[in-house]
C-alpha cells in the first residue's frame, strides 16, 4: 500500500518546516534569479491612496466591459466556461472592493 496512488498525494501535500539557515539559503538563491538591476519595489508612502483613487477611477469604465466578456466567454469550448466563472467573481470582487473604498455618489 506504500506506493498508492493515495500515499503519493498525502505525501506530497506534506509541508516541511525550513530552518533559518535554509530560510536564508533560499532567499540568496531567489535573488540570484532576479534579472539584472531588478529590485524589490517598496510602496512609497501615500500609495495606497493613489491605487483606491485610481482603482475608483478605472472600475466603473472596466465593469461594463468585463460583464459583458463574462457573458459570452462561456460559449468558447474549453476553457470558457471557467474563465465566465472567474470573470463573475472578479465582478463581484470588484463590486465589493468598490463599495468598501470608492466614495458613494
Amino acid at each position: 500500500m506504500g506506493n498508492s496512488p493515495q500515499s503519493g498525494v498525502e505525501n506530497a501535500m506534506t509541508v516541511a518546516a525550513l530552518s533559518s539557515t535554509q530560510l536564508t539559503q533560499l532567499e540568496s538563491h531567489l535573488k540570484q534569479l532576479a534579472p539584472a538591476g531588478a529590485e524589490a519595489q517598496a510602496i512609497a508612502p501615500g500609495a495606497i491612496g493613489t491605487v483606491e483613487s485610481d482603482f475608483c477611477s478605472l472600475w466603473p469604465k472596466a465593469r461594463p466591459i468585463l460583464a459583458l466578456v463574462a457573458k459570452y466567454i462561456g460559449f468558447i469550448p474549453g476553457v470558457g466556461s471557467t474563465a465566465g466563472v472567474i470573470l463573475n467573481g472578479l465582478l463581484t470582487a470588484g463590486d465589493a472592493v468598490s463599495g468598501v473604498i470608492c466614495p458613494k455618489t
